[in-house]
């Protein structure tokens, strides 16, 4: 048996949503108990890449890589937290992204970040 491979895409090749300060603070409030972060997106032509997916036959597993930055994260309420990179970002696409390890249920915000000119 040979794994499946995929990719979770975004449409366009640019967040339309552009940062000029690499050291942003950003916020999430969960409505369940679930991972969170920012991920590095891969620019690929007319999309952008969230994540790579190996799909395993026998078990039927989903095995998901995103390219997560690490992050400092207070919990300001219940499912509230603010979070920040630990280092600024260098210029890119990226996105905050919430989800539940191996259940292909992730969802996005997406940014850019673009120095001043």
């Amino acid at each position: 048996m040979v794994s499946g491979k995929g990719t979770l895409e975004l449409n366009a090749a640019h967040s339309s949503n552009v940062f000029t300060d690499p050291e942003q603070e950003l916020y999430i409030q969960l409505s369940d108990p679930e991972r969170f972060g920012i991920a590095r997106l891969t620019p690929k032509g007319p999309v952008r890449i969230v994540e790579n997916l190996t799909f395993v036959p026998v078990t039927k597993e989903v095995i998901e890589e995103p390219q997560l930055v690490e992050i400092f994260q207070k919990q300001l309420a219940d499912g509230l937290y603010k979070i920040w990179p630990k280092e600024p970002l260098p210029a890119g696409e990226y996105a905050v992204v919430e989800f539940t390890a191996g259940k292909l249920n992730m969802q996005v915000w997406d940014f850019a970040v673009k120095p001043a000119k």
